[in-house]
């Protein structure tokens, strides 16, 4: 049997070029030509990278803030504006928060035409035109060594309010980058409806969130997009409620009948109920939070069948 019998595709005949062989079909002109466009593409696809996923990451601190006292803001992906990359604005109490970000190794205020500190400032001028009162600028870069070089060469004319900061950048998958910035990987985790994840389960988080922002850019509430979040991934993400309000869900009927199983506690954690059973050598988080119309189906079912222990509904619970 030949190889296209075993596999079931018919065989190929299309042999791909390599930059020797295009240059002798086409010339060296045509080649270089090839090269740039190649060298350009990539760069724009690292530069896209880099700035999605500090998006998201900005996205998943703010949104520590909005669930912690109902504080929203405005984010947006490529404003309109000097500084445009990611923006966060917050119309009600005047603050205006840009990054430009610079996934490069060589990086200056104030080199070029038109550079750094003049986009700055310029910026300045727009939002203190505009009325807001709290403006913070910041020079994302995605090396350390560049970034302590900025730090000490911030121009006088914007250093009150403008400084450089760090955000990795890998071409690799995002599970290393996560490992290797343990504060990446809790602001992450923070959206998780476990309350101890793996880095593997901050990491599938993390994607969600990106997915959510890239449906929802350029301009989204951070709370839309934590909506997005959720409604892609209901069982990653942890509830945006409050677990008073989760707890409130529980039946009394069937909080009565868990505490009465030998070996058997829970917990509401972040919307969703953990348990733990036969004394903590065994446990888990359901799989719908407590506001999910299942989660009273859930309920009803495990007290229609009145187990006397957890033994006897432990499938249920998995």
């Amino acid at each position: 049997m030949n190889t296209a019998e075993s596999t079931g595709r018919p065989s190929s005949a299309v042999s791909r070029l390599d930059p020797s062989a295009i240059t002798a079909l086409l010339g060296a002109e045509e080649a270089g030509h090839l090269r740039a466009k190649a060298t350009g593409g990539a760069n724009g696809f690292k530069g896209f990278k880099f700035e999605h996923l500090f998006g998201a990451h900005r996205i998943a601190r703010l949104a520590r803030r909005y669930m912690s006292d109902g504080s929203d803001a405005l984010v947006e992906w490529q404003s309109d504006g000097f500084v445009d990359d990611f923006v966060v604005r917050r119309d009600a109490i005047g603050s205006f928060k840009g990054y430009q970000a610079k996934n490069a190794q060589a990086v200056s205020w104030t080199a070029g035409a038109r550079n750094i500190e003049q986009d700055f400032r310029s910026q300045a001028q727009v939002c203190a035109a505009e009325g807001y009162v709290d403006v913070r600028l910041r020079l994302v870069c995605s090396s350390p060594d560049v970034v302590e070089g900025l730090q000490h060469r911030t121009p006088a004319a914007i250093a009150g309010y403008s400084k450089s900061i760090y955000f990795p950048y890998s071409a690799k998958a995002l599970l290393p980058v996560l490992e290797g910035h343990p504060w990446m990987r809790d602001d992450f985790a923070f959206l998780s409806k476990l309350e101890k994840p793996l880095t593997i389960e901050v990491s599938h988080v993390a994607a969600v969130l990106m997915g959510a922002w890239d449906l929802l850019a350029p301009a989204a509430q951070v709370s839309a997009v934590l909506r997005q979040a959720r409604a892609m991934s209901p069982t990653l993400v942890r509830a945006l409620q409050s677990d008073g309000q989760a707890i409130a869900c529980l039946d009394p009927r069937f909080a009565l009948l868990m505490e009465t199983w030998q070996g058997f506690s829970y917990r509401i954690i972040r919307g969703f109920l953990s348990w733990s059973a036969f004394d903590g050598s065994t446990s888990g988080v359901l799989s719908v939070d407590c506001f999910d119309p299942k989660f009273r189906g859930f309920q009803d079912h495990i007290l229609s069948l009145s187990p006397l222990s957890f033994e006897q509904v432990e499938g249920a619970f998995i």
